[in-house]
């Protein structure tokens, strides 16, 4: 059973919408962040809409990621 936000897309993947508060948003967007730190920015798909593509860009310290599908947008600065 899928969480209550979840929604069922016309093929048949879940999807929900992006949570209100930011520390939710950046665990489920852990993976992607951690990815794009070490360098790799494409092929990632968002963790709410599920079948749209992530853009994905690295700059001076920066992540910027934004949903091709919803329009999620997050940028997040990395320590280190």
């Amino acid at each position: 059973m899928l969480p209550a936000m979840a929604q069922q897309d016309p093929f048949g993947a879940p999807s929900r919408t992006a949570p209100a508060d930011g520390e939710t948003l950046m665990m489920d967007l852990w993976p992607v962040l951690e990815s794009c730190a070490n360098g790799r920015t494409d092929g990632h798909h968002c963790p709410y809409c599920v079948t749209a593509v992530l853009d994905c860009e690295v700059d001076e310290g920066w992540v910027r990621i934004t949903c091709t599908g919803c329009g999620m947008n997050v940028e997040a600065g990395l320590n280190g």
